[in-house]
């Protein structure tokens, strides 16, 4: 397949003001239809994985030192991953209760992690390893009963000729035209991975110069190909803009079709966009970094990601955490550890995150709160020492219960609360969970 010979030329024969056409702030039923699996999901696996994992510097290596296309390209010659297998991958993402997995298909460096015939410029005709990792990982996903999904770098790109930047260029090799970007590399390749992968997900990512008309002909020519693969906001609005965005633009982002917001790095939202509200998604890192650095040891704890899991669900969000593998293909060992606890928490606990809505609750002192029909999930980060755990709650309630071991606990109702019984210590510092069942919607 020539690169020339797939262009959409209708991508760029719109006009570059954006007015929204006909705006479509709740979603289609095709829109829900698809997005079903993902909203039961609540937690994912993000992977950063290239040629940066090489230096260990993180994977804006290139742009931080300013290395040249010439001087970064002769690393895809180094690039060696013996050690990497896709079950084993799969296998740890599972164990730790992840229903989903993307990992990076191309990055800003512009390397293709996949047997791409649009550039040479890939894994299995640029490097030693001549195998298609992607490939191999979408079959063991499948094989697993996990989603696959791709992140692909639409707009910037620091080895092709007009690529992106978000600055100026620092080597005359990548100076071009964006729009012949477009045309002959980042549609072709998406046409591609669509194609001869059919993720689930497509994660994009820094949409500099993107237009809501190019993003839109992208959803058009992606929906041909596979009408159930979801997409996310940073087609077009980044995702340290979403808080920011005025209605009108939250509305156009449903109407350009895309499926789901994509916040800040790292961010929960307060208050996640009333329209959008289940379906929107963060991204957090195990330990500083994105991209593989050797000396990120800054690993976050069992008990900070089972929060921070179910701090994302009482909102309505999912949560998508990063690793970053090494050169050879490993997981961080450390990395292993801590999810081999989380697993073992939301083997127990999973109930009360997988499939629920948020809390009715706008803030509790003590943690956050979960719904799936009549019962309530109650997530006490902070135990009460006097064993008396108070919900702002005027329902009758059915029953309490530690979600753990199934111990019933006794309650109370006083003056609009509803006053639980507890014990005097914490069954679990991570997060104990009491199942609450009441009668009617909560008050």
């Amino acid at each position: 397949m020539n690169r020339k010979n797939i262009i959409l030329s209708s991508v760029f024969a719109m006009a570059f003001a954006f007015v929204p056409s006909i705006v479509r702030a709740v979603e289609t039923p095709a829109q829900h239809a698809r997005m079903e699996w993902w909203r039961e999901a609540k937690f994912g696996m993000f992977i950063h994985w290239g040629l940066y994992a090489i230096p260990a510097k993180g994977e804006w290596v290139m742009n931080q030192k300013k290395m040249s296309v010439a001087e970064y390209s002769k690393l895809a010659g180094q690039f060696n991953p013996i050690k990497f297998n896709a079950e084993e991958w799969v296998k740890f993402a599972k164990d730790a209760g992840m229903k989903y997995i993307v990992i990076t298909a191309k990055h800003h460096d512009g390397f293709a992690m996949y047997g791409s015939k649009i550039s040479p410029y890939n894994i299995v005709d640029a490097t030693p390893f001549k195998r298609d990792p992607i490939k191999e990982l979408s079959a063991a996903c499948a094989k697993e009963g996990i989603k696959f999904g791709l992140y692909y770098s639409q707009a910037q790109d620091w080895h092709e000729p007009g690529g992106a930047m978000g600055g100026a260029p620092w080597d005359p090799a990548q100076k071009g035209d964006f729009t012949h970007y477009l045309k002959t590399l980042s549609i072709p390749q998406l046409q591609e991975i669509i194609t001869d992968y059919k993720p689930a997900v497509i994660w994009f990512d820094t949409p500099h110069q993107m237009t809501p008309e190019i993003s839109r002909e992208m959803v058009e020519m992606i929906r041909k190909i596979n009408p159930d693969t979801i997409l996310n906001s940073r087609l077009l609005y980044h995702g340290n803009q979403i808080e920011g965005l005025e209605p009108a633009k939250l509305d156009g982002l449903r109407d350009i079709g895309v499926d789901y917001l994509s916040y800040r790095d790292r961010q929960i939202p307060d208050h996640p966009a009333a329209s959008w509200s289940h379906s929107w998604e963060t991204c957090m890192t195990l330990n500083g970094a994105w991209g593989f650095t050797a000396t990120d040891h800054n690993w976050k704890s069992q008990q900070t990601v089972v929060q921070m899991v179910t701090r994302v669900a009482s909102k309505g969000g999912n949560l998508l955490l990063n690793f970053g593998p090494t050169a050879a293909g490993e997981i961080p060992s450390e990395s292993v550890e801590i999810m081999k606890q989380v697993g073992a928490w939301l083997k127990v606990n999973g109930v009360s995150v997988y499939g629920t809505r948020p809390s009715p609750f706008t803030s509790l002192s003590w943690g956050v709160a979960t719904r799936k029909g009549s019962t309530l999930y109650l997530h006490v980060f902070d135990w009460p020492k006097d064993g008396k755990l108070i919900v702002p709650l005027s329902n009758q309630a059915k029953s309490a219960t530690l979600l753990a071991t199934g111990k019933t606990l006794t309650f109370k109702s006083a003056e609009g609360k509803l006053i639980i019984d507890v014990p005097t210590t914490a069954p679990d510092t991570a997060d104990t969970v009491i199942a609450l069942e009441i009668e009617g919607e909560p008050q």
